[in-house]
């Protein structure tokens, strides 16, 4: 049997991985299966499962991808443009999810209400979340972008809990002009009088 390159072994798991962070949001969790990303890649579902365990494996692998590949482009992002504002480009991330994946979000912690595991996985990827915030908020007080006496603790917590609102105004059909209305109300005490 002739070996497979490492670097394609990577490359094959990366469009995987993409490919199902696509489906997941289009269909969802429980309506994606395993045959609609082996179609969306164009290999087989053995295929998938050379990588992968199930659906459930790859939903989790997928999702550490996505964030450790936008931590890094967020805070790319940050270092780069030192004008931005931290609030402001806050809350365009939060538009953005609410724009791409608030359904799957919600639609994950119906599930996780009769699934261990699932409610374990949102368990520890809100921590992580939090965690990554938490030490970009940090960063953000010591580049002097937060106010010097805000506790970024408090304010992770505070961004987070917006988050998850957020999602559930959006799902009911508030307007986003309300949910950028109260972010700034909540956000204001943080931020950099100048």
């Amino acid at each position: 049997m002739p070996k497979v390159v490492p670097e394609y072994k990577e490359e094959a798991r990366r469009r995987i991985i993409e490919t199902a962070l696509e489906v997941f949001m289009k269909k969802g969790y429980r309506e994606t299966t395993m045959a609609d990303i082996a179609d969306g890649v164009g290999v087989s579902k053995g295929a998938i499962y050379t990588y992968f365990a199930g659906k459930e494996d790859l939903f989790v692998q997928a999702a550490e991808y996505s964030r450790g590949k936008y931590e890094v482009e967020f805070l790319e992002e940050f270092r780069t443009a030192t004008d931005l504002d931290v609030f402001d480009a806050l809350f365009r991330t939060v538009e953005v999810s609410l724009g791409a994946g608030f359904t799957l979000s919600l639609e994950l912690m119906f599930l996780s209400i009769t699934n261990a595991n699932l409610k374990n996985f949102l368990q520890e990827d809100a921590r992580k979340d939090a965690d990554i915030l938490h030490h970009f908020l940090m960063q953000m007080q010591e580049d002097g972008r937060i106010r010097a006496d805000a506790d970024c603790k408090e304010l992770t917590r505070l961004v987070t809990t917006l988050l998850y609102g957020f999602y559930t105004r959006a799902f009911l059909g508030y307007p986003s002009k309300e949910a950028k209305e109260i972010w700034e109300t909540a956000v204001a005490p943080y931020r950099v009088q100048g």
